[in-house]
């Protein structure tokens, strides 16, 4: 057994003896007021928790200051108003395989070898961890099940470095299943408010838009500090104190506009199973599942088609003709006031509200554009409104990262996007009591599987040879929930505004209706 601070671990020759001796181990924790609300009151918890950051503090640019008094007094003279709140829950990454690290430690250097996403960033953390100079520790990459922003990879690496340098002879830690899901940095959960005026001639009169939640850096996005890991926190390294969320960067031009963001305390200061982190397009699905669902809303609360009101208000050309070039591939029919439900293929025979009886479809749009990438997505679903099913079942995807250097590999990262962002959307919320995460399995953190895969997944690449090369493994990502969520509506009426959009909650909104 080795103990470091309130660090412990069992070290055996083999694996199934050290699953056993820890699990036989006789420990007395210390008792502390369970730090966690009930899970049903989380969005509560960051409605009333106290702000400690919001986006007048610099985070990757220039500190923005930012009023809203002006913007909600001209939205509340307004003739008409449209207000609405969108929840997010936590979400793990559910890497397929679990951290696993193996360190032999020396006096004077460390071999690591591991499948973090930024090997250069934890051997600079491994070093001070240790106490050895960084060009004395060399991280040697492995393939491993991946994923995009700060998961638990590094975490079972740090593990084995600390244990290697206590006991003298190499070490391999390999997390379990229940671990990577219970103790794995998280997405973090957020509350999106937004409120628009419409005037008098329908058009928009105000704007206003505020993230709050908890901060993506309660975990840095690397590991490149003992601080940002569970053992360092565990051993006392300082925990760090920084924020972040963010706001949607589109060009959209409304008059009186502010858009900002605030975060929460964490649940737990140091080393807690809900720490939060950056995850795939960091804050940017939660951040888009409310605006471009609020886009939808405010357009049929002014009796204007989707995609009128955004070209209308956009400026941004590239923008604009990635919305264009959707719509005309999906022969997208324009929306006036009201849903256009359809009902088993045959579009206005029925709306939700009036036939519960039949399968529902409808389409929706969403666009964002970041990471040097422009997506428009417009997604066709189906909707069961007996058993709450939302199976999205087409997809078409307008992309422009600049010049298409390789098609092929840029239609299979698309289609990845949209796949894992059928899931997030859908299915993946992390479930916790008051002392712990709960779903630490693949049946209580349940992904997209085979049934639910999209039938089709069209693509649209807007080739700009006179343009650099941007990003594509985040920005259609980011598209999904609100074209999900947007569609639902057109199929039945409804708004969902609370993600994942589970049958559950399906269900529970079409009583409401």
């Amino acid at each position: 057994m080795v103990r470091d601070g309130d660090f412990l671990a069992v070290v055996a020759p083999d694996e199934w003896a050290a699953i056993r001796a820890s699990r036989e181990l006789q420990v007395r924790w210390s008792e502390v007021t369970p730090p966690f609300p009930p899970d049903s009151a989380l969005f509560d918890h960051i409605r009333k928790a106290p702000v400690v950051a919001d986006n007048a503090v610099a985070n990757f640019g220039a500190r923005q200051d930012y009023d809203p008094a002006p913007v909600l007094a001209a939205i509340a003279a307004a003739p008409r108003r449209v207000e609405a709140e969108y929840e997010v829950a936590f979400q793990s990454h559910a890497r397929m395989a679990p951290s696993i690290g193996v360190a032999d430690v020396g006096s004077d250097s460390a071999v690591i070898y591991a499948d973090v996403q930024k090997p250069h960033d934890t051997r600079n953390g491994i070093a001070k961890l240790l106490g050895l100079p960084a060009q004395n520790v060399r991280v040697i990459w492995k393939p491993g099940a991946g994923s995009y922003g700060r998961s638990d990879a590094d975490e079972s690496a740090y593990e084995a470095a600390l244990l290697s340098q206590r006991l003298g002879k190499p070490v391999r830690v390999q997390w379990m299943r229940h671990e990577g899901h219970g103790w794995d940095p998280k997405a973090p959960a957020a509350v999106l408010t937004c409120k628009a005026g419409i005037g008098a001639d329908g058009g928009i009169s105000g704007w206003y838009f505020r993230a709050r939640g908890f901060s993506g850096w309660d975990v840095y996005f690397n590991a490149a500090d003992p601080k940002d890991t569970l053992v360092g926190q565990l051993t006392d390294w300082p925990k760090g104190d920084l924020h972040n969320f963010g706001v949607t960067g589109e060009s959209y031009e409304f008059p009186n506009s502010v858009k900002f963001w605030e975060t929460i305390p964490p649940l737990l200061n140091r080393a807690s199973p809900l720490r939060t982190a950056h995850m795939r397009a960091p804050q940017e699905l939660q951040l888009h599942f409310a605006h471009e669902s609020f886009i939808d809303e405010v357009a049929v609360a002014s009796g204007v088609d989707p995609v009128a009101l955004r070209l209308k208000h956009l400026k941004d050309p590239r923008e604009r003709a990635v919305i264009e070039a959707v719509a005309k591939a999906c022969d997208w029919q324009p929306r006036g006031q009201g849903a256009a439900g359809r009902s088993s293929g045959r579009r206005g025979a029925n709306r939700a509200r009036g036939n519960r009886s039949g399968v529902l479809t409808g389409r929706g749009i969403s666009l964002n554009s970041g990471f040097g990438g422009y997506v428009a997505t417009v997604a066709e679903v189906e909707v069961d409104p007996r058993s709450g099913r939302i199976w999205a079942r087409r997809f078409w995807v307008a992309n422009d990262c600049g010049i298409v250097l390789n098609p092929r590999s840029l239609r299979t990262t698309l289609e990845g996007n949209i796949v894992q962002g059928i899931s997030r959307s859908l299915f993946e919320q992390v479930r916790f009591d008051a002392r712990n995460v709960t779903s630490v399995d693949w049946a209580g953190y349940p992904i997209l599987e085979m049934p639910d895969a999209p039938e089709s997944i069209e693509i649209v690449m807007v080739n700009r040879p006179d343009q650099p090369a941007g990003g594509a493994g985040e920005p259609a990502h980011v598209t999904v929930p609100a074209a999900i969520a947007n569609a639902f509506f057109d199929a039945t009426g409804v708004r969902l505004r609370r993600m994942p959009m589970t049958a559950e909650n399906v269900r529970q909104a079409l009583r409401g209706a």
